[in-house]
């Protein structure tokens, strides 16, 4: 008995396809991202880096957003976070967290994406076209990465 794998596989594949241009599509945004912040930034950022981030926000889905959304939000959070006076700001707000680690902290896990942040993926994903919803960041194709993190110390 001979069994017809290409009726089962046919819908994979074109899954495996559709999630390969969808990271594709994730990744080109990133690039242009990073290259429209370092044009008018001092701190510079690769797209390497924001691929971390990404994975990082799109690992947490927040309430009624989609994983995308999540995950670009985090993005322009870290680009803005990037800016020395927010730096300052949020800095205060986080060392009143009782996790707050003095000398050494991982900076971006006790800040969450503000509304702004938000507003300005949904915009990233109309002007990338970024309409597909996955449900896990393990369904798409960007290698496994550690948590990136925005670390800062002082004296």
């Amino acid at each position: 008995m001979e069994l017809d794998l290409t009726k089962k596989s046919a819908p994979a594949t074109n899954q495996v396809d559709e999630n390969v241009d969808y990271t594709i599509r994730i990744l080109d945004a990133l690039q242009i991202k990073a290259k429209e912040h370092n044009d008018t930034n001092d701190f510079k950022v690769s797209p390497q880096q924001l691929k971390s981030v990404f994975v990082v926000g799109a690992s947490e889905k927040v309430e009624e957003h989609t994983l995308t959304l999540c995950g670009f939000a985090r993005v322009n959070m870290y680009l803005r976070l990037l800016d020395p006076a927010v730096v300052a700001h949020e800095f205060k707000i986080a060392s009143n967290n009782k996790n707050f680690k003095k000398l050494v902290f991982d900076f971006s896990s006790h800040i969450s994406p503000k509304s702004d942040d938000f507003a300005a993926a949904e915009e990233d994903l109309k002007k990338h076209n970024l309409n597909f919803d996955f449900t896990s960041i393990d369904e798409l194709y960007l290698e496994d990465v550690k948590n990136c993190a925005f670390y800062m110390s002082y004296i």
